[in-house]
């Protein structure tokens, strides 16, 4: 893993954890008001596939982060674009963060297992339109996620959070 993909890594993660505390490294605007700013900036419209994003909940990872999806918003990132049949979400980071602002990102994800836990890959980040999000060519290995198989980064486990 080079410095920069060091960099992003920690900075993604690092908005994760900010999110999960309630605070925001993003401006007041919540998810669908960015998706609508991505929208107008890029030419990009938010396009949410087929209903409902199929891993929406609350969600606490092997890092200790617990991160909550909507059909608007991955964390603190919008959701701009999701396909479940793919398993695939485009996230826009927020214009104020510290890593990457307003740039696009590429997660997949596996499906769900009987437990309700899954496994969640970053495969592209950083890019400066959804559209090119959405066509890079990175690909993840979903075979074996608990030992690898996600470019230079491993995979993120995904537990359904504790209620109460």
């Amino acid at each position: 893993m080079n410095r920069r993909e060091r960099i992003v890594r920690t900075g993604l993660l690092v908005l994760c954890i900010a999110a999960s505390f309630g605070l925001s490294a993003c401006s007041s605007n919540n998810g669908s008001e960015n998706a609508a700013d991505a929208s107008a900036t890029t030419g990009d419209a938010p396009s949410n596939t087929d209903g409902d994003v199929e891993v929406a909940g609350t969600w606490l990872d092997n890092f200790g982060t617990t991160t909550t999806i909507t059909n608007e918003s991955w964390g603190d990132t919008a959701l701009t674009n999701f396909d479940n049949q793919a398993n695939m979400a485009i996230t826009q980071n927020p214009a104020d963060a510290e890593f990457g602002p307003s740039e696009f990102n590429k997660l997949v994800w596996t499906e769900p297992a009987d437990d309700g836990s899954w496994y969640l890959c970053i495969i592209d980040y950083g890019k400066m339109t959804a559209d090119e999000a959405l066509n890079s060519t990175n690909v993840a290995d979903d075979t074996d996620p608990a030992n690898g198989g996600c470019g230079t980064f491993e995979w993120t486990h995904m537990m359904p959070a504790e209620e109460g």
